[in-house]
């Protein structure tokens, strides 16, 4: 939404809070419930998705497909955060 604070400091800057929020999210998420991959992208993209359709149909907001798109950015982020502290606990310790 334009004139949000900070919007003069660093144009977009709602994107990346889109971005950060949905890859915590997305992180959460995945290591609370024991779904697969394909479940959690369909979930919180679909919930992105819903968010945006229902702030279109406020006088105040409008729905926004780049914040969408930020959403899944942030969810793929999230995965790959999931990944590496997975992989993380999986590497053979080299101490006895």
């Amino acid at each position: 939404m334009k004139g949000e604070p900070g919007e003069a400091l660093f144009p977009h800057i709602d994107k990346i809070g889109h971005l950060c929020t949905f890859a915590i999210l997305t992180f959460l998420f995945a290591k609370s419930f024991a779904v697969s991959k394909q479940v959690t992208i369909l979930v919180l993209i679909s919930y992105g998705a819903l968010i945006e359709v229902l702030q279109g149909m406020t006088a105040y907001r409008q729905a926004s497909l780049a914040d969408l798109i930020a959403d899944a950015i942030g969810v793929a982020v999230g995965l790959l955060l999931v990944y590496l502290t997975q992989r993380k606990n999986i590497r053979p310790s080299n101490t006895p």
